[in-house]
């Protein structure tokens, strides 16, 4: 049989519901399997679990109300803007993104190198103004010397 064009407020389809050529302008079910390409225009709502096998391009925003887990790597073009926390593992290469406590660890050696540097640097100049304190005795000791010499 076939319908060119037909409405009905009410069908139910124990079997299949085929349109292999044409439109279904709004679909309610309870259960939908789509066995081929399914180009989805306008608002689409999954009351429950949306399950997709194979590659599934969205051109718009795709909004999540809820925790969501993706099982596999995730590629992002453009920008993430994060509201809250991003929990990781500590990274194991250099192209990984830092722990919280990788870089406070990082900043406290920082800050440890830091104080031994200037530590280092008080002691020596220390060690220079007591060489520079003695020096200038040398010096005053010599021209006194060397003043006795020219009388």
């Amino acid at each position: 049989m076939r319908i060119d064009d037909m409405e009905v407020q009410n069908v139910e389809v124990e079997s299949n519901l085929v349109s292999p050529a044409g439109t279904i302008g709004q679909l309610d079910a309870t259960d939908l399997t789509v066995y081929q390409t399914s180009d989805l225009q306008g608002a689409v709502t999954a009351g429950s679990t949306l399950e997709v096998d194979g590659a599934t391009t969205l051109n718009s925003t795709l909004d999540v109300a809820g925790e969501t887990t993706l099982g596999a790597d995730v590629s992002v073009t453009g920008d993430v803007t994060v509201t809250g926390n991003v929990t990781a593992a500590d990274a194991t290469a250099d192209n990984h993104l830092a722990s919280y406590g990788q870089l406070k660890f990082s900043v406290d050696s920082l800050q440890e190198n830091i104080d031994d540097e200037v530590s280092r640097a008080m002691t020596a100049e220390g060690l220079l103004n007591d060489r520079a304190d003695s020096l200038a005795g040398a010096v005053a000791s010599n021209d006194f010397d060397i003043s006795g010499l020219d009388t």
